[in-house]
């Protein structure tokens, strides 16, 4: 769907009430924003980057397009055959693992020093601006309905009054929706341990 088409739909529903329907840069911003919490929510859009350490608990930069890991591992040789082992865990306590100490940089322990590790992870999705309005969003039409609440629910967050109670109605919608995608499984959501269903795997198919 192209982001124009958003707009438009976005103008004549969910902020069909308000001011802020003649206001692009706005409704570009509720857009945006809408994105950043859908891809926390579900796994859109999944990249991999390599990172060697060579010292102990060296803080190597991450791809600014990084949201959070999925899975981390290095190759090594076993019988004459190559197997991932696994460097990343979320439980604090595990041991000989990588860890992120935030969005940015990822902390190698002295056992992992020399090796090369390979992180997946969750990316960002891309910011839009007015020169893109003719370009195909990088969301699955199956969240757009989600995507239209989170704007209904933004729009009406500078409303006074009678505002505040419509404001919560688009949250709560858009938190339904989301459950709904979920419940549905149409999406593999960040949650899931196993992704043997991935509709996008590295980009949008």
């Amino acid at each position: 769907m192209l982001i124009q088409e958003v707009i438009t739909v976005a103008k004549h529903s969910e902020l069909n009430s308000l001011a802020v329907k003649q206001d692009n840069l706005a409704i570009l911003a509720f857009i945006n924003l809408g994105l950043i919490e859908l891809y926390k929510e579900f796994i859109l859009q999944i990249e991999e980057t390599s990172i060697i350490a060579t010292v102990k608990d060296e803080k190597i930069e991450l791809p600014l397009d990084f949201m959070y890991p999925l899975k981390a591992y290095y190759i090594k040789i076993v019988n004459s055959e190559e197997v991932k082992e696994e460097v990343y865990s979320d439980k604090p306590s595990a041991k000989n693992q990588i860890s992120f100490t935030n969005n940015s940089k990822v902390k190698v322990p002295a056992e992992l020093v020399g090796k090369q590790i390979f992180v997946e992870y969750s990316a960002k999705p891309p910011k839009y601006t007015l020169d893109n309005l003719d370009e195909e969003m990088a969301l699955p039409e199956v969240l757009v309905d989600c995507l239209l609440h989170y704007i209904g629910y933004r729009g009406h967050l500078g409303v006074r009054s009678d505002g505040q109670s419509e404001n919560t109605s688009h949250y709560v919608r858009f938190m339904q929706s989301v459950k709904k995608a979920r419940d549905r499984g149409v999406i593999s959501f960040k949650n899931t341990q196993e992704m043997p269903n991935r509709l996008f795997d590295r980009g949008f198919v």
